[in-house]
């Protein structure tokens, strides 16, 4: 067992600053007569190195006739740390059933049966601190109607936690 994880104090084991991967996520339902359904702020700690961004839908969407497009940044409808991609999270469709996704882990992209793979822009995984984290799906025509999207940002706090 590594010794800076023992609290010396309690003989416990802690993962304050371990170092170990770390998650945020934020669930956000539609709102009526809006095309767009957004994360709102997530906020990274300090010096973080963002490993894997997705989106899974939770609750089934539905929506006029379009393509999802999706984007994420560190401002709100920003491209920071992933391009537009007007169908990134669907093709046209009416709907989307709830376990579909993109990720930006091909793997996982994969199982969510996202249909666009997905990379973080070069140059922008390592994040200072306070850095706001926005997602943004875009449905192309028409507004949502139905649905409720989880966003994820995995994370390794790159600082160092040795005395």
């Amino acid at each position: 067992m590594r010794s800076d994880l023992l609290n010396v104090s309690s003989g416990k084991l802690s993962l304050t600053d371990s170092g170990a991967s770390r998650v945020l996520k934020q669930s956000v339902g539609f709102t009526a007569s809006s095309a767009s359904i957004a994360s709102g702020a997530m906020t990274l700690p300090e010096d973080a190195l963002i490993t894997r961004l997705t989106v899974v839908c939770t609750t089934a969407a539905a929506y006029a006739t379009a393509t999802l497009g999706i984007r994420c940044g560190t401002a709100a409808a920003g491209v920071q740390l992933i391009a537009d991609d007007d169908n990134g999270l669907e093709t046209s469709t009416t709907s989307q059933a709830a376990g579909l996704g993109v990720s930006t882990w091909a793997e996982l992209n994969t199982a969510l049966s996202g249909p666009a793979a997905h990379v973080i822009v070069a140059g922008a995984a390592l994040q200072d601190a306070g850095t706001e984290i926005h997602f943004t799906i875009t449905a192309s025509t028409g507004a949502f109607t139905a649905g409720v999207y989880c966003f994820i940002v995995d994370y390794i706090p790159v600082k160092d936690n040795v005395s």
